[in-house]
């Protein structure tokens, strides 16, 4: 008997050493998750960082290159104003010469039409047709007006189109 009670004994010698064994077996692999775990929230956190620092470098950058965009962008702008103004400029001394030159030749139409005008006046006067005269100088002033009314609607009608196309 005293071999079985020694083989019962070896086995749960046995038994209780397998038992223990697993035993430190679980807490080994509890510790090792623990120390997983801690490592793992480490890293993350070290990861979430360095993320967090190339989000704000990118968007920095961003930043930057909007700012030398809209740098370049009211440079331009200056300079379109600048081209603007001195347009305007030489559109006004335009319009200004325009203008005088118009006048000149309106007033060279007047005295070369006062002329024949003139003429033809003194030819009527000299036919002796009163009528005929008043009827005549009637047409030659409303030819006039029309002639002066058209010149200056042109001189209007050029003016306009050059301070549109501005």
């Amino acid at each position: 008997m005293s071999l079985v009670a020694a083989e019962a004994k070896r086995q749960d010698d046995l038994r209780h050493s397998e038992n223990r064994r697993i035993d430190d077996l679980r807490n080994s692999q509890k510790e090792f998750e623990h120390e997983i775990r801690i490592v793992r929230a480490d890293y993350e956190r070290r990861l979430s960082l360095a993320e967090s620092i190339r989000v704000d470098a990118l968007a920095t950058a961003e930043s930057r290159r909007i700012d030398a965009v809209l740098a370049g962008m009211k440079a331009d702008v200056t300079l379109a104003n600048e081209k603007a103004g001195a347009t305007a400029s030489a559109l006004a001394a335009s319009v200004a010469t325009s203008a005088a030159a118009t006048d000149a030749k309106i007033n060279e139409l007047r005295n070369s039409h006062d002329k024949r005008l003139a003429a033809v006046e003194q030819n009527q006067y000299q036919q002796g047709g009163a009528q005929s005269q008043s009827t005549q100088e009637q047409r030659n002033r409303q030819w006039v007006i029309g002639l002066v009314v058209a010149i200056v609607l042109a001189l209007v009608t050029f003016i306009a189109k050059m301070w549109s196309g501005h």
